[in-house]
């Protein structure tokens, strides 16, 4: 088996079948479907019956987040390279093949991604520092690769690497567990790319709808605050948080009688990320 893939869904009823249509019209290799529910309170089960038996569903009791639900959908997979893919990622033909290409190719790389169109003319896809990374001084100097960090909505990584770092720490329940799966398998010894040459729509946002702004803010930040924790030194560590409470508190002083939408914006991240710091003393791993 060539590639397994790997789908977490939450109340992905808009989004599953087109990803899934794309998915399998993306590559000629031979290719094994794993989509793992996390509970969805749509009708995302009813728009994966037609796929089966070509996709094997798991539903799963409670929401595992996505890192969790990830490694039990890819327990047992088959492919040498597992594709961690979103349900809001349109794959265009052939995209498939290009990346499995890729890692034929290059054995010093890792994992590879491709850019992501998230609209509006915003293009993303990987970056080259860590956050905060002039303040750790030479951590990170010794790794391999220019790239330090690949989004994880749309990246195929060779299997033995992935079982290597244990997969997905399950400890960041939603957020940053792309950059500490990234940083994993760079300790590996082993490069991230970007194949900039393929671009993938990217819808971006659709499970996470039902939260107030302020709280998709705070749970992202919270990522970060775990990734601090996990890499980073006490020092380093205190530094940061500091850092970003003053600037926050400051910021959210600042826009407390702001009306335009776009201040109200700021102001919700500002919230979230106080509201982040909160949990992240209290011992919590999500909100």
């Amino acid at each position: 088996m060539d590639i397994t893939a790997s789908i977490v869904a939450y109340n992905s009823a808009p989004v599953i079948g087109d990803c899934l249509q794309r998915l399998v019209a993306a590559g000629g290799r031979s290719l094994e479907i794993v989509v793992a529910d996390n509970l969805s309170s749509d009708d995302t089960l009813a728009q994966l019956l037609p796929w089966r038996p070509r996709v094997r569903v798991i539903v799963n009791k409670e929401n595992l987040g996505f890192g969790r639900a990830h490694n039990a959908a890819l327990e047992g997979a088959k492919g040498r390279y597992f594709l961690i893919l979103n349900p809001d990622i349109a794959l265009p033909p052939g995209g498939l093949d290009l990346l499995a290409d890729h890692l034929d190719a290059h054995s010093e790389c890792g994992a590879v991604a491709p850019l992501l169109d998230e609209g509006e003319g915003n293009v993303c896809g990987y970056l080259n520092k860590y956050p905060g990374h002039r303040y750790t001084a030479t951590a990170f100097t010794s790794l391999p690769g220019k790239i330090a960090i690949l989004q994880g909505a749309c990246l195929l990584v060779r299997a033995s690497v992935y079982r290597a770092i244990g997969g997905f720490d399950p400890g960041f329940f939603l957020y940053a567990e792309d950059l500490d799966l990234s940083l994993e398998i760079r300790k590996q010894r082993y490069e991230l790319h970007c194949l900039e040459s393929l671009t993938v729509r990217h819808i971006g946002g659709h499970s996470e709808r039902s939260f107030q702004p302020h709280t998709v803010s705070a749970k992202k930040h919270l990522g970060l605050l775990l990734f601090y924790r996990k890499h980073y030194s006490r020092r380093v560590r205190a530094f940061l948080i500091a850092r970003d409470c003053l600037k926050s508190g400051f910021r959210l002083l600042a826009l407390v009688a702001a009306r335009s939408p776009r201040a109200i914006a700021r102001r919700n991240e500002h919230r979230g990320r106080l509201q982040a710091t909160v949990a992240y003393f209290s011992g919590k791993n999500r909100l």
